[in-house]
């Protein structure tokens, strides 16, 4: 509903004729004795309706076009307009009532007029003539009825009243339309910025997917090579140089899949300021000298059910953001709390979080700071405010896909030469930390019988795979594709011991579907996924677990063993 005024009944009289301001005193605004014979009258005029509000018409007088002007304008300018204005048409010297008509409505258009006039003077031709047409212009002849004069102030004032709360109610609807139009415009942006992360996201998931398959090859080989050589021969150094490259590949891909929110993670229960102290000795040689480094750590937080790889990598990426935004000196400052967050304050990008406790890191510096524009970008992927060669534009993308990945976001902000803080919120676990469990038992010993039906789309990915079962004692058939696989399991099936199989196949079907239909076949057949996205994209229904029948990529021939014995203890058990 529009804003409700004040009903405004204030009238200008303009005459030069003294008696006839009497007269208008009279009619609109009598004295007490003369009150009921007006209110008889509008009785008479209005019926019913006078009888239940009364108005009170407020009078303002001058003898001449130049007063009357001042008038307008000082009711202008102490917020309190008149609405109409009764003007006699002959007022020597000076302006008469058509020049004065057109000096008060330069100054307040919506004034309404009534032009007092015997036609002595001007006909209507040569009024419309000199102030043109206008539907707030209406003429009273000399001498005027009480009844007309009384009827014109209430039909006057009121139509000013009510194009007065017309205007309000344009206002108003333009402000909505105008907020609206805004809100639009921030949802389109929202949703081509969602589109572009997509579709970078996709990409980066693709390469990293293919990456991680061609680090299994290598990770692995080099697993075996190293273990059958002296450890201090030169072949098995090269061979650990390149097992150490890997590693970094490897790490590379991780920061691909967590701004494209496809990362493998290993999430376990943790505590914050455990992993935040565990970092101070790494940190402080990173920054320099030149940087202080200090810890605001609340007591007694909850625990987190979160990646420690990628909590540590939230930290040192933004701590090295810090760094860099002070190349002379400053400070940095790595706060935790505990907040309990509305639904209201999460943002409308962090689409998988959810209201209630979080753990808040806060990393504050005091460096050169951004501009509003430039913290509306910062986590978009390739954007970057250092010089060329100086950043990838990845860092600020991928802890955003960290945290996202984690239920949580990240805020900013950020005052030009006054710092910047980013605040990373990620949801409080509900369970407390378990008593750590004692390290399994090594699965080199571990020999096999029977037959392993391995569907990997990736050769060399099948090849070393087949070879670490082989080291087992296994038999092993491998097949392409699901379809092929299946192929296999119809002329080997009583053979078959455990079904080793990548997530994503071409044809169609994927390790899900293919485990669940040798399943019809075989309730209890042991599995072991694998694949280098996330597990809870993949989980198709079926009930992932790793280390227990979920092996990411890349991995080692001793972790597939580790899952080996794991997946067989577990058969037994059921």
């Amino acid at each position: 509903m529009p804003a409700q005024t004040p009903a405004n009944h204030r009238i200008l009289i303009v005459d030069d004729n003294a008696a006839i301001h009497e007269d208008f005193k009279k009619i609109l605004a009598p004295e007490a004795a003369d009150s009921q014979a007006i209110d008889d009258l509008e009785s008479l005029i209005f019926g019913d309706a006078a009888q239940e509000t009364q108005t009170h018409f407020e009078l303002a007088h001058a003898h001449q076009g130049q007063e009357a002007l001042a008038l307008v304008e000082e009711s202008l300018a102490a917020g309190r307009p008149f609405a109409m204005a009764f003007v006699d048409i002959r007022m020597p010297p000076g302006w008469d009532g058509i020049e004065t008509i057109a000096r008060l409505w330069a100054v307040n258009p919506e004034l309404q007029v009534v032009i007092c006039t015997a036609y002595s003077d001007y006909g209507w031709d040569s009024i419309t003539q000199r102030l043109g047409s206008s539907d707030s212009l209406v003429i009273l002849k000399k001498p005027f009825d009480h009844v007309e004069a009384l009827q014109l102030a209430h039909a006057l004032t009121n139509k000013w009243n009510l194009a007065r709360q017309a205007a309000l109610r344009v206002d108003e609807l333009e402000q909505m339309v105008a907020a609206r139009t805004a809100e639009l415009e921030s949802a389109q942006e929202q949703r081509r910025q969602a589109y572009k992360m997509e579709a970078v996201g996709r990409l980066a998931a693709g390469i990293a997917h293919d990456f991680n398959n061609l680090l299994t090859v290598i990770q692995g080989y080099s697993s075996l090579q190293l273990a059958r050589l002296p450890a201090q021969s030169d072949v098995a150094q090269s061979l650990g140089h390149i097992s150490t490259a890997a590693e970094r590949a490897a790490n590379l891909t991780r920061q691909l899949l967590a701004f494209s929110r496809k990362q493998v993670m290993q999430p376990s229960l943790l505590r914050l300021n455990d992993r935040l102290s565990a970092l101070e000795p790494i940190l402080r040689p990173l920054l320099g000298a030149h940087i202080a480094l200090r810890f605001e750590l609340a007591p007694n937080l909850p625990p987190l059910f979160a990646d420690a790889t990628n909590l540590d990598q939230i930290i040192l990426n933004l701590t090295l953001n810090a760094r860099d935004a002070m190349p002379h000196d400053g400070s940095i400052v790595i706060e935790s709390a505990l907040e309990n967050v509305p639904r209201a304050s999460i943002p409308a990008t962090a689409d998988s979080a959810a209201p209630g406790a979080h753990l808040r890191i806060t990393i504050a510096d005091t460096g050169v700071g951004m501009d509003e524009e430039t913290a509306r970008h910062v986590f978009e992927p390739f954007f970057t405010t250092k010089e060329v060669g100086q950043g990838t534009g990845m860092g600020l993308a991928t802890v955003q896909g960290i945290a996202q990945q984690h239920g949580g976001w990240v805020a900013v902000e950020s005052t030009p030469g006054q710092g910047s803080a980013f605040h990373v919120y990620l949801p409080a676990a509900a369970e407390e930390l378990a008593a750590p469990k004692p390290d399994a038992a090594p699965a080199s010993a571990l020999r096999g019988s029977g037959t392993v039906l391995i569907a990997e789309d990736e050769e060399a990915v099948s090849l070393l795979a087949a070879c670490t079962f082989e080291e087992h004692g296994f038999k092993v058939i491998a097949a392409p594709n699901a379809a092929e696989a299946l192929q296999l399991w119809e002329l080997h099936a009583e053979d078959v011991v455990l079904l080793f199989t990548d997530m994503v196949m071409p044809g169609g079907m994927s390790g899900h579907d293919l485990a669940r239909r040798l399943r019809t076949d075989r309730p209890a057949l042991p599995v072991i996924f694998s694949s280098g996205y996330s597990r809870d994209m993949l989980t198709g229904g079926m009930q992932l677990q790793e280390g227990v029948n979920y092996l990411p990529k890349p991995y080692r021939p001793a972790d597939l063993s580790a899952m080996i014995a794991t997946a067989f203890a577990a058969a037994r058990a059921a």
